[in-house]
């Protein structure tokens, strides 16, 4: 009884496999012309106009490979191939380098450079604020120089292009010209405020920042208003300025304090100067304000190399502060460390 039942299955499973292989033949010509190559125009296979293959074990399969390679390494496969008669011909790619942008005025060439968008200034201005500041900082980690903070007001309708991550903006003439156009275009409200070494060493950095952050704020908002006042009498037409609602954008983890006082709503936004365009311009002011004092200082002290390094601790600086000792500009909290390691540094007497 178990043998009837095992050969009923088998030739069920056997039956089906019939099946599958005639089916597969009749849509495949390759398969079907594989099939009678094998087992001829009749036999035990034939099933309907096209014989199906026989299940295909591991020795046909090699069988099968082994005709394939010979068919490849025969003398006439091996003209045709080499005469190109079944050889497709490759297809030549052309690249074509893109144009790069071209100023009307001067035709010098100009590198093209990505322009962050504008996501969250966008919602405020949907959510009905008047206008969106960006804030940013720079120079907070130095040992020598002030940290700038500051904030940047553009119209939805000004667009800049290349306004992005002062950091990465690595030649100096390009933040320039993005600072001039930043600071020249009309509509454009900015403002930076410093606070000195001095101020630092008292409060600490992050005090510090936050004041500079707070002053510059506060500033765009008392320009703004003006300007709008001034524009409404232009056009005379009678608009209350004082009702105008203006929101911060803050790069960083903390939001200035003193905003609320000024009925300044903020929001901070963790790199937020990589993210949003506004925070960005703010970056590129800030670092341009700063770079350009260190240049002055540089021209100052000449020893020090501030032009260079920008007051960051650089192996080279340190050696200079440890020959020639500290100017007023050093901020006495971030050499600590360089005096209990070496002893305590002296006053620059040059």
């Amino acid at each position: 009884m178990r043998v009837t039942y095992a050969y009923r299955a088998t030739a069920a499973v056997v039956a089906m496999a019939i099946q599958t292989r005639t089916a597969a033949a009749r849509r495949s010509p390759r398969l079907a012309a594989e099939v009678r190559r094998r087992h001829g125009s009749s036999g035990a296979f034939n099933a309907g106009p096209c014989p199906p293959r026989e299940p295909l074990g591991v020795g046909n399969r090699r069988a099968v490979a082994a005709s394939a390679r010979a068919k490849s390494s025969s003398p006439l496969a091996a003209g045709a191939e080499s005469s190109g008669a079944d050889a497709r011909p490759k297809r030549r790619i052309k690249r074509v380098s893109k144009p790069k942008g071209v100023t009307a005025a001067a035709g010098v060439k100009k590198k093209t450079t990505c322009t962050l968008g504008r996501t969250r200034e966008n919602r405020k201005l949907a959510e009905g604020f008047d206008a969106v500041i960006g804030v940013d900082e720079a120079g907070r980690g130095p040992f020598a120089g002030p940290v700038v903070a500051a904030a940047c007001m553009i119209p939805p309708d000004v667009n800049i292009l290349g306004i992005q991550d002062s950091k990465k903006i690595t030649q100096h003439s390009d933040r320039e010209t993005l600072f001039k156009e930043l600071t020249e275009t009309p509509g454009v409200v900015w403002a930076a405020s410093e606070v000195g070494s001095s101020r630092i060493d008292e409060i600490n950095i992050l005090e510090a920042t936050k004041e500079a952050m707070t002053n510059c704020v506060l500033e765009v908002c008392s320009k703004s208003v003006e300007a709008s006042a001034n524009k409404s009498t232009n056009t005379k037409k009678k608009k209350n300025t004082s009702d105008k609602k203006p929101f911060v954008l803050v790069d960083g983890n903390f939001t200035p304090p003193g905003l609320g006082d000024a009925k300044v709503e903020a929001e901070c936004v963790v790199g937020g100067d990589g993210l949003e365009y506004c925070i960005a311009a703010a970056s590129i002011i800030a670092k341009v304000t700063r770079d350009r004092l260190m240049i002055e200082f540089g021209e100052r002290w000449p020893v020090f190399g501030f032009e260079r390094h920008k007051g960051y601790g650089t192996a080279a600086h340190r050696d200079a502060i440890r020959e020639h000792g500290m100017v007023e500009i050093h901020r006495r909290s971030f050499l600590k460390n360089m005096e209990s390691a070496g002893g305590k540094l002296a006053e620059y007497k040059g």
